[in-house]
C-alpha cells in the first residue's frame, strides 16, 4: 500500500470517519505510513527548490535536495531528491522535480496541509507544491511564472 493511501486510511480512522483498523498488518502499513510522511523540514527544502526554479536559478537547489535526499521519508522521495541534487542544470533539476514533486503533491492533497496548495503544469504535465498566494511555476520560471491551475483550496 503506497504511503498516501495509508496515511488517508490512518487519517480517516483517527478522526472517526472510519472504523478502527483491526487488520494488525493494515493498522502497522497506516503507522509506518503516517510516521514516514515528509517531516516539515523535508517540505521546507522543497519550497526552496520550487521558489528556486520558479525564479529562474538552481542556485541552493542542491543543498535543498541533498537535506531531503539523506530524510528519513520514503524512497521515493529520497530517491527523486536526490536526482534533483545530481542535476547540472536547470533543465534538468526541473526534470527532476517533476518526480519529487508527485509524492509530495499527493501527500499535501491527503493531509489537506494548511498554507500550502498543489497546482498543474499542462504544459508540462506536471503537479508542484507551493506556499499560499499567487501561482509560481517551477517549471518555466520568469517565461510563465503565474501558469499553473490550483488544485486545492
Amino acid at each position: 500500500m503506497k504511503f498516501t493511501q495509508a496515511l488517508l486510511f490512518s487519517t480517516l480512522c483517527t478522526f472517526g470517519a472510519l472504523p478502527a483498523l483491526t487488520t494488525p498488518g493494515l493498522a502497522a502499513k497506516a503507522a509506518t505510513a503516517t510516521a514516514q510522511a515528509p517531516s516539515a523540514a523535508v517540505l521546507s527544502n522543497y519550497i526552496v527548490i520550487q521558489q528556486k526554479l520558479a525564479a529562474d536559478t538552481i542556485d541552493g537547489v542542491s543543498k535543498a535536495a541533498l537535506a531531503i535526499a539523506r530524510s528519513n521519508s520514503p524512497k521515493e522521495i529520497t530517491e527523486s531528491a536526490q536526482k534533483v541534487a545530481d542535476a547540472k542544470t536547470i533543465v534538468e533539476a526541473r526534470t527532476e522535480f517533476k518526480a519529487l514533486s508527485k509524492p509530495i503533491s499527493s501527500w499535501i492533497q491527503t493531509s489537506k496541509k494548511p498554507g500550502y496548495e498543489v497546482y498543474r503544469c499542462s504544459m508540462a504535465s506536471a503537479k508542484w507544491v507551493q506556499k499560499k498566494g499567487s501561482t509560481t511555476n517551477p517549471y518555466y520560471g520568469k517565461e510563465m511564472l503565474d501558469c499553473g491551475d490550483k488544485l486545492t483550496d
